[in-house]
């Protein structure tokens, strides 16, 4: 039986941990987020601002690739700290895609960032 991902805000407890993986479609985490994969997110451009207050011409059809170099192991390494209890306030920030994202690249954490 596949482990479940831990209760948490945005994280349905029904959403398997095995299930979320950098190259499956996502099956949770609201608009713009659903049906894509971790690793075309990663390469996408954000729904919302990454830093509040920055002008949209800084990052509005920029892509997340611009600022961050995300490969599957540093992104691996951001997921590990949102598995702690401390990084319920990272968490709760909806950018850069309404909080789905962060959710999802949590359970993947969770399951190892397979």
């Amino acid at each position: 039986m596949p482990r479940k991902a831990a209760q948490s805000e945005g994280v349905p407890t029904e959403v398997a941990v095995a299930d979320v993986t950098f190259e499956a479609e996502l099956t949770t985490g609201g608009d713009g987020v659903l049906g894509s994969t971790i690793v075309q997110l990663i390469l996408d451009a954000p729904m919302f601002t990454p830093i509040e207050g920055i002008p949209d011409q800084l990052w509005k059809d920029q892509h997340c690739s611009n600022c961050h170099e995300w490969s599957h192991e540093m992104l691996c390494a951001q997921g590990q700290t949102y598995l702690k209890a401390s990084a319920k306030r990272a968490l709760g920030k909806s950018r850069p895609y309404g909080g789905g994202f962060k959710q999802n690249v949590r359970v993947w954490a969770a399951n190892d960032c397979k």
